[in-house]
Order: C-alpha cells, then sequence, then structure tokens
C-alpha cells in the first residue's frame, strides 16, 4: 500500500528564481487539466545520506536507510552488514541478493513508487534514504527547463546507498531544453539506479546533451543503472527496406534506416522465476508493424540488452536479412558481453557465471551454464520449450580468463506467414570463453504464426569454452532454445541448438 498526494491546476508554470520545497512522506503527482505544464526551476525529492544518528531520509514516495546495523527499508531495501548491500529499484543495488536490493515495478511506471534504502553499517553509520516518485501529467505540453531530482541518499563511512526514485512525464507533447537535467541516479556506496518514464502522445524532443542520468551509485562495488523508457507515436506502419542499413536498438526502443526514416518500440518489463522460486527481471522491446519485409541486400545490426520482439499484426513476416544476436567472446580475463537478453560473461577469478543457468560451484577451469540442455557444477536448465518467457542464454564460470556471454533472444511474429529466405541466418549462439573458462549458452529464438517456412538456417549454439580430460566441451555450455508455433503448416528447415 502507497499513497499519491495529487494536485490538479489548469495550467502550471514554475520559473526563473522561485525556489520549491517538497516535503512529506507521499509521492507527488501534479497535473494540468486545460493548460501547459512548465518546469523552469528545481524540484528536489532525492533521499538523505546516511548518518550517526538516524536513518537516512527518504524522499517523498520513497524509503529510508536502514538504521544502524539495520536493513534498508522498501522492496529493494539493501542489507546490512560489514558489506552493506545499496538499495534497489530501476537497477541492483550492490550486493545484491535474491531477497535483498533487487529491482522492482517497472519501467511504465504504473506504481508511483520510490527509491529504497540503503544497508547500514555494522556498528555506526545509517544507510542513504531512495529517492522520491514525481508524475507530471499534462493535457497539453510539458515543458522542462531545469532540474528535477530524485537522487538516492549516500552511504556514509561503509554503510550503503539508497536506490534513485521515479520520474513521470506524461503529456499530448514533452519537451526537455537544453537546461534540462532528470536524474535519478543511485546513492554514493553502491545504490541501484531508479526510473524515468517519458510518455508523449504527440512529439517528444530532447534538445539537452547527457541531460538524463541513471547511473548507479560508485563504490567498491557500484550499483547497477537504472531505467529509462520513452512511449512515443510512430509514423512508420509497414516496415519494409530491401538495402541500405538498419539498425534496431533495444535500448533506445528505435529502429533506425540509412535514409534517416525512424520507427519507434515499447520497452515491456517481465519476469521470470524459476524452480528454486529466484526472480529474474528482463525487458523485451517490442516494435508492431502492419507487414515487415526485410530485403537480402539490407543490413540489419542489433544492439541493445533486451531481448527482441518484431511483430506484423496485419500480414506476413518475410526476412530476407540474416539477424545476429550472438553473445560476445571473453577477452583474456575480460568476459564477454552480452546483446538482446544475453547475460555477460564473468571477469576471471574462478567466478560463477550469470543468468538463471550459470553454474553454482567455480572451479579452476570454468563450468558450464545451461539453458536448453544441462551444463555442469550445478547449473539448472530454466525457461520452456515454447520460450513462454523471451530469455536470452546464461554465461559460463571461469578461471583465469573470462567466460562468453550467453546468446541473445528474438521473437518474430506474424498474424499471416513467416517466411525465412534461403541463405538467411538468424543465429542467437554463445560467445567463447578463454582457456580455462566456459561458454555462453546459446540464446533463444522463437517463430509463431499461422504458417512458417524456414528455407535459411537457425542456430541457438553454445559457444566454445574450456577443454577439460582435452575433450572440448567436456564441462561446457549447452544450447539454447528454439521454437516453432504455428496453427498451419510448418517448414522447420536447417536448425542447431
Amino acid at each position: 500500500i502507497y499513497d499519491v498526494c495529487r494536485f490538479v491546476f489548469d495550467r502550471v508554470e514554475l520559473q526563473g528564481e522561485l525556489e520549491v520545497l517538497i516535503k512529506g512522506e507521499n509521492a507527488l503527482e501534479i497535473v494540468t487539466r486545460n493548460g501547459d505544464l512548465i518546469i523552469g526551476t528545481e524540484l528536489d525529492i532525492s533521499g538523505g545520506a546516511g548518518n550517526v544518528l538516524s536513518r537516512g531520509e527518504a524522499g517523498p514516495g520513497g524509503w529510508a536507510g536502514g538504521d544502524i546495523g539495520g536493513k534498508g527499508l522498501g522492496p529493494g531495501g539493501g542489507l546490512p552488514g560489514v558489506e552493506p548491500g545499496g538499495g534497489g529499484y530501476g537497477g541492483a543495488g550492490s550486493g545484491a541478493t535474491f531477497s535483498s536490493g533487487q529491482p522492482y515495478g517497472d519501467g511504465s511506471i504504473t506504481h508511483l513508487l520510490g527509491g529504497s534504502g540503503g544497508g547500514g553499517f555494522i556498528s555506526d553509520t545509517s544507510g542513504g534514504g531512495g529517492g522520491g516518485a514525481l508524475r507530471l501529467v499534462s493535457s497539453a505540453k510539458i515543458v522542462v527547463n531545469g532540474l528535477i531530482r530524485a537522487v538516492g541518499g549516500g552511504g556514509l563511512s561503509g554503510s550503503a546507498g539508497g536506490s534513485g526514485g521515479a520520474i513521470h512525464l506524461k503529456g499530448a507533447s514533452v519537451h526537455l531544453d537544453s537546461n534540462s537535467m532528470l536524474d535519478v541516479s543511485g546513492g554514493a556506496n553502491g545504490g541501484g539506479g531508479g526510473r524515468i518514464f517519458i510518455e508523449s502522445n504527440n512529439t517528444y524532443a530532447n534538445d539537452g546533451r547527457r541531460n538524463i542520468k541513471l547511473d548507479g551509485g560508485d563504490g567498491v562495488i557500484e550499483g547497477l543503472s537504472g531505467t529509462l523508457r520513452v512511449l512515443r507515436p510512430s509514423d512508420m506502419t509497414e516496415l519494409d527496406f530491401r538495402s541500405g542499413t538498419l539498425v534496431i536498438d533495444t535500448d533506445s526502443a528505435t529502429i533506425t534506416h540509412s535514409d534517416g526514416a525512424m520507427a519507434f518500440g515499447v520497452i515491456e518489463d517481465r519476469f521470470y522465476q524459476d524452480d528454486g522460486g529466484a526472480i529474474w527481471p528482463y525487458s523485451v522491446c517490442r516494435f508492431t508493424f502492419n507487414r515487415i519485409r526485410l530485403g537480402g541486400n539490407l543490413v540489419v545490426s542489433l544492439k541493445g540488452k533486451n531481448a527482441l520482439l518484431l511483430e506484423a499484426v496485419a500480414g506476413s513476416l518475410t526476412l530476407g536479412s540474416n539477424l545476429y544476436a550472438n553473445g560476445g567472446h571473453s577477452n583474456e580475463d575480460i568476459g564477454g558481453i552480452g546483446i538482446l537478453g544475453g547475460y555477460d560473461g564473468t571477469g576471471g577469478g574462478n567466478l560463477t557465471g550469470n543468468g538463471p543457468g550459470a553454474p553454482t560451484e567455480s572451479s579452476d577451469d570454468g563450468h558450464g551454464a545451461a539453458y536448453g540442455g544441462h551444463g555442469s557444477g550445478g547449473a539448472s536448465k530454466y525457461g520452456d520449450h515454447s520460450l513462454n518467457h523471451l530469455l536470452g542464454g546464461s554465461s559460463g564460470g571461469s578461471g583465469q580468463d573470462g567466460s562468453g556471454a550467453g546468446g541473445g533472444a528474438i521473437h518474430l511474429k506474424a498474424s499471416a506467414e513467416i517466411i525465412v529466405e534461403p541463405n538467411v541466418l538468424i543465429t542467437a549462439n554463445g560467445g567463447n570463453g578463454g582457456a580455462d573458462s566456459g561458454s555462453g549458452t546459446g540464446g533463444g529464438v522463437l517463430l509463431e504464426a499461422v504458417r512458417i517456412y524456414n528455407h535459411g538456417r537457425i542456430e541457438a549454439k553454445a559457444g566454445s569454452g574450456t577443454t577439460s580430460s582435452g575433450n572440448s566441451q567436456t564441462r561446457g555450455s549447452s544450447g539454447g532454445r528454439v521454437a516453432f508455433i504455428a496453427n498451419g503448416d510448418v517448414k522447420v528447415g536447417d536448425v542447431d541448438v
């Protein structure tokens, strides 16, 4: 249960030398019914720093830091101790466990929640408070010409930082000018970043430079960055390109063609619960068109951390271009980087890997991760045959070298047919590990339509990893998952997992 204090006006303009103080425990919502909402001065709903006298105070709508030796308050509160954990919200706090410091809520800020508190140090300092929560809603235009802060409070002398809070802007049009700043950074000493959601029915413009801050708090172990979601109308009804270069970015939810054409998608936040009860948050970037056709002379570049869903809602999806969502290879003692939902590899140092299928045991020769098949070192399979959860692959464990990243996740969906043309590759393979480290598992590829014809090749294989007893992949990672869901004809074609 949480409370929101809501103010409704015809028009709002806060400008010039005006000082605005926001106090109280409840989240804040400001609505204009008949005019613009203009913010030209500072609005600060940040959490307070940890201290020696009391908990770090929460921003309005957030939760306070942990008392001395106490856990931070809130759904993502960090653990106390000698190495306390940062609060989580949009990103995980430092030292997060399955029951502390984890992300919560969603990127669309469905619930106007603030950040959670960091854990208190074992002996003498409290944790930082979580940032507050603010929603600005206008039937006309929202203009931001100032600083809006919902930063987590920093830790002090060993205590952990609170997570950043929430900023939601919803208007017919939204304009961030060159002097604007939106900041939901996590508090120092490992607070996770918060959440920002910008929602426009007509136009969205950002004239600033690096004016949206989502960073996790610094520290020995840094908090993870928060989330930015932008919802805006797209004029492109059909995705039809035969040549040139097409960049699909699942972080910014944009598709950009080399001729300047641009389309916008939506990022959906989802959760997967594994067999052990642990919750794994993940996000899917959905692009929706009436019809999709990508020709053979088109080069498609996939980037971003979120899984990809391309959907044709009123016709067929014809793919003549290659789609590569492979996990990155390790580089000496640096782990590979995952894309499109694949989990990053780990650095050297006998670590256990990342993702739901990562091994739970460490080894001088890194264990293999699991996904569609088994791994080693306590790694468990996850997901299901139908890919109801669009999860990427996990990374194996490391020895002295880094491990490979897991393959990404791609969902192609059409209301009629999916046709993968001859010589086309769709790959979501795991990255290679080092000489003594595990590879990444294969990722996930899901095709869903009335009829599916695969004349190309689909791969979701593990990378190459450590050799043990002279045989490559004796301790290796597994392949991923490939699924075809159709009511009519299916040509599976050439598939390798």
